[in-house]
């Protein structure tokens, strides 16, 4: 958590001492549903974990209509199945393009993330390693001037087994719902 907390720092330095005009950076929180391959948000809203997340972000405009928006956050992502809960603190870090859709206040989210894995509280030995990389898509809605809402389906590239009872191939997936404010 004190590493988390220092890259947060560092990064909102970086960001107030390189600021241009145009560039602006804040924070984000919010609400995860998180679950694997999906199955749980479709079939079995039991297999849900429900856990939070929080981070700073920034966004360089690129043309009038596309942001590109670096992120890290601090999240739990893990599971729920057969009555074992797989959960872990991850830091992620997302690059983000956020295009606008139109004359309106909404715009889309789409991009890459990396992840990795600040400590495992799985009860099970599993194949998972201490990173996870894969992709979000979302859409996001301008409410004022300097807050914004985002919705963002995350799913990983990694594929991880446990042993039995599990035993099966599992992706990590969430969806999140975030309030971001813009200081600058």
């Amino acid at each position: 958590m004190k590493k988390f907390i220092l890259i947060c720092y560092l990064l909102v330095v970086c960001l107030t001492a390189f600021a241009q005009d145009g560039v602006n950076f804040g924070i984000k929180a919010g609400g995860n549903a998180a679950s694997h391959a999906g199955t749980g948000l479709i079939n079995d809203p039991n297999n849900n974990i429900y856990t939070f997340h929080f981070g700073v972000f920034g966004q360089l405009p690129l043309t009038s209509d596309v942001l590109l928006s670096p992120e890290i956050l601090y999240t739990n992502k893990g599971f729920k199945r057969r009555g074992i809960t797989f959960q872990s603190p991850y830091v992620d870090f997302s690059l983000l393009a956020k295009i606008n859709l139109g004359d309106s206040k909404a715009y889309c989210v789409v991009g890459p993330y990396a992840s990795y894995q600040l400590e495992r509280e799985f009860t099970y030995t599993t194949s998972q390693k201490t990173y996870d990389f894969g992709g979000n898509l979302g859409i996001g809605l301008k409410i004022q001037k300097h807050l914004r809402m985002e919705a963002i389906f995350q799913t990983s590239a990694n594929v991880w087994t446990a042993p039995r009872p599990m035993g099966e191939g599992y992706r990590l997936t969430q969806v999140t719902l975030s309030a971001l404010y813009l200081i600058r």
